[in-house]
């Protein structure tokens, strides 16, 4: 079944008021009115027990993003990748600035005149920008490493001034063995077939060849209905009840990548996967995205990695990677 995740209040909800007087009822509690100004005074022991997340529970946050407890984890998962509508709310508090633009999908000739797929730099594009359209609650794209963890310092920072998280509890993006652990028991976030059954999932699929210049491009057969992104919860949720583990937008890892996190079999296909900088240069991308269509980059165990950033304002910026972030319920 698919659960698309609702809009909050927030930047995105916009009123355009044309003409007449618009009168918006908050729900007011009737304590709050003429005869009865001031609001009750909250208890003393309110406000010094944080009603932030605990082990176990489904939990929701300032920003109306969901969270699961996964076994076997001390961290809450996001239920969907982070949104557009939640990045954004981070940038306007924030006035964080993202020049430089992204590397986008495009296509182009080669030396012996056949169509391939590339990723330059496009520097008119940015997060809110990536390329194609993008709403409010589909995966923010075109952000780093670096983006996502100040994000997450900015969430963690909010939500403990206003109570909602205790002083050790805090956001940040999963390590490599808790990503392993949320995604499931099957080789794939579905399950272990191949081809994925209709509706698994966000990839290279029939969509994503149409949207190409030109016939032959490879893709899994069917329809998926989203050439690039596609809003979360679109597709089946896993044993978890986490939504796009596979596809949609590869996802941050706090982990360097080393190569031993690949088989030799995936490093004998991709050379550049067994040079892993000493495990201090590339940080871990995980899940797979609407650009990849094969049975080994849309499994589980399959590793991708990305510099977290660097002196070129755009390294790490892809329009096929955002991020998931977790909260910490307890912390030594």
């Amino acid at each position: 079944m698919k659960s698309t995740r609702p809009l909050t209040n927030s930047w995105f909800q916009i009123a355009l008021i044309t003409g007449g007087l618009l009168v918006i009822d908050f729900g007011l509690n009737p304590l709050f009115s003429q005869s009865n100004p001031t609001p009750p005074a909250t208890p003393t022991s309110a406000l010094a027990t944080p009603l932030g997340p605990r082990a176990g529970q489904t939990w929701t946050n300032s920003l109306g993003m969901v969270f699961k407890p996964v076994p076997g984890t001390n961290v809450l998962f996001s239920q969907y990748d982070t949104t557009v509508q939640d990045y954004g709310a981070f940038v306007q508090a924030t006035g964080r600035q993202q020049p430089g633009g992204i590397c986008a999908i495009t296509v182009k000739d080669n030396k012996a005149g056949h169509k391939t797929l590339a990723w330059p730099v496009n520097p008119s594009l940015s997060w809110s920008n990536p390329g194609f359209p993008q709403g409010p609650t589909y995966p923010v794209v075109g952000v780093n490493w670096n983006d996502a963890m100040a994000f997450c310092a900015w969430l963690t920072q909010k939500e403990q001034a206003e109570g909602k998280l205790g002083p050790k509890q805090m956001y940040r993006l999963p390590t490599d063995a808790e990503w392993t652990t949320a995604a499931g028991t099957h080789k794939y976030a579905w399950g272990d077939a191949w081809p994925p059954p209709a509706g698994s999932a966000n990839y290279a699929d029939e969509s994503f060849a149409a949207s190409l210049p030109g016939p032959g491009w490879p893709r899994i057969p069917g329809n998926d209905g989203y050439a690039r992104t596609s809003p979360v919860g679109s597709f089946a949720a896993n044993q978890y009840g986490l939504y796009d583990m596979t596809g949609n937008v590869w996802q941050w890892d706090m982990d360097w990548y080393q190569a031993s996190m690949n088989s030799a079999q995936v490093r004998a296909g991709y050379p550049a996967f067994n040079k892993d900088g000493g495990g201090h240069t590339l940080k871990v991308l995980r899940g797979g995205s609407w650009r990849y269509g094969g049975p080994e980059t849309l499994a589980i165990g399959y590793h991708d990695c990305d510099m977290p950033g660097g002196p070129n304002v755009w390294t790490g910026r892809r329009d096929r990677t955002g991020f998931r972030v977790v909260v910490v319920i307890s912390a030594p």
